[in-house]
């Protein structure tokens, strides 16, 4: 039942399970309030999806651009809030013009303002609803192109710049083309720029040759640290790596620009994926090969891009190639984790790891729901029910190639609740009691309302029956 109150604060909320109170203001800028965050997961689909959903739920274009914008989402200009009778573009896929105000919403003129905040509220559940149905929409494919890790490679960045300005590992390994400097003090004091020559030695003035080549940095100092005191009474060495060498690599496979890559020799295996292009929509970033000679490394990339640890530290070494398989699975998240997208997976992992991927579930998930979507060998699908809340049985199901799964969201119903929204200064819910009147929500109508923007004289009780899920 729809009431409508005239300074009146001894109505009494007669409530069912899930009544709700609405106080609409019809001030100007003023309207029903609903969740931003959601309502712009509408603008964030596509538009024949945007468009579909509109139709399913009787939504016209110009009512939802207009409203969508009211609540602060953003929405493309020439996107469906023009004025009556103006043609708008169908970028953003809201369809023709119409908007909501003056000029807007045909036949808003002849409506009361009590019908017109009804309608407003009406189409901003619908709008909500429309965005939580994409929860639970179609099961589609799993689209290896938008794989996460993908992203990182996608944006143009010059990977190697200013790899000669960071510390030398104590493990690196010297080559021809490293250039050390020595300085000297004590009794002489003089700097020398010694390249490692092809043949693997540097050359000191007055002491002769030093064979460092294949030798690791900190063993490449001890040598020549112990050459200068013993050849050189009351001199002592500082020496660093001031240049050091370039190597080639070969990088082949699903990467954008295969090819031959000179790089520095500290360069890791992401940077030199990244100079290549990344891999493409059907590169593995999990079984990455480095060969060089007879030795073949292995590298999975997920260590570093999904979980920050520092996995496994591949050098390279010149004349290493870097080659980059087919995916050989991914599985898709969708719903309430805390990062839904599609993660490559690899033999032996289960649904446990995948969502340790996803973030784990979010807040409010339903565990005991989840939805798995797999393939049978026939190409059909197959569709089963997971419960997550029961010990790790669930979790130790096995990942094939093109799962989806789908954890839902647990149910928003409240019981003994009313909500306030609209011209008030603490919207949100409030405990039903028996015996609940406006006057209890708004003791002190100077304190609890916006009383420069609300009108007073109209206000709109909206009751939801819980079981015929109706608006009275």
């Amino acid at each position: 039942m729809r009431q409508r109150w005239r300074g009146t604060w001894g109505t009494v909320l007669r409530g069912r399970v899930r009544t709700v109170l609405c106080l609409l203001a019809l001030a100007v800028g003023a309207g029903a309030q609903a969740q931003p965050a959601l309502l712009q997961q509408v603008m964030n689909m596509s538009p024949a999806e945007r468009e579909a959903l509109m139709r399913q739920y009787g939504i016209s274009p110009q009512d939802a651009a207009a409203l969508l914008r009211e609540q602060g989402v953003q929405v493309p200009s020439g996107t469906g809030a023009r004025g009556a009778g103006e043609e708008d573009e169908a970028a953003g896929g809201m369809g023709p013009g119409g908007g909501f105000g003056a000029g807007g919403f045909p036949g808003l003129e002849q409506e009361s303002a009590e019908q017109r905040e009804m309608r407003r509220f009406l189409i901003l559940q619908q709008l909500e609803d429309a965005a939580r149905s994409r929860e639970t929409g179609e099961l589609g494919p799993v689209e290896y192109g938008n794989r996460y890790g993908l992203q990182v490679f996608r944006r143009e960045t010059d990977a190697v710049q200013g790899l000669d300005n960071v510390p030398v590992p104590e493990d690196y390994r010297i080559g021809p083309g490293d250039v050390f400097l020595v300085s000297l003090y004590g009794t002489e004091a003089r700097a020398h720029q010694l390249e490692v020559r092809r043949e693997g030695w540097i050359d000191f003035p007055a002491l002769g040759p030093v064979n460092v080549a294949g030798v690791t940095f900190a063993e490449a100092r001890e040598l020549i640290r112990a050459k200068i005191e013993a050849e050189m009474i009351g001199v002592q060495a500082a020496i660093t790596l001031q240049q050091l060498k370039s190597i080639r690599i070969a990088v082949t496979g699903e990467v954008e620009r295969p090819g031959i890559y000179v790089v520095p020799s500290l360069a890791s295996v992401i940077q030199v994926l990244a100079v290549a292009g990344g891999p493409t929509d059907v590169g593995s970033l999990r079984r990455i090969r480095l060969v060089g000679g007879e030795e073949v490394r292995t590298l999975d990339l997920y260590a570093d891009l999904v979980f920050g640890e520092a996995g496994e530290i591949l050098a390279l070494r010149p004349g290493d190639t870097l080659h980059v398989p087919a995916v050989e699975g991914a599985a898709e998240v969708q719903g309430a984790v805390r990062r839904p997208a599609v993660y490559e997976v690899v033999a032996g992992e289960t649904l446990g790891d995948l969502l340790r991927m996803a973030g784990g579930l979010a807040p409010g998930a339903s565990a005991k729901d989840v939805v798995l979507r797999r393939y049978r060998g026939d190409g059909t699908q197959e569709v089963s029910a997971v419960n997550l809340s029961r010990g790790t049985g669930g979790r130790d199901t096995a990942l094939a190639d093109g799962m989806l799964v789908r954890v839902p969201r647990a149910s928003d119903f409240r019981e003994r609740v009313v909500e306030v929204r609209g011209e008030v200064t603490v919207p949100g819910l409030r405990e039903w009691r028996p015996g609940l009147r406006l006057s209890d929500l708004f003791p002190d109508p100077r304190r609890d309302l916006r009383v420069d923007r609300a009108d007073l004289d109209i206000g709109l009780i909206v009751r939801r029956d819980p079981e015929r899920r109706t608006l009275t």
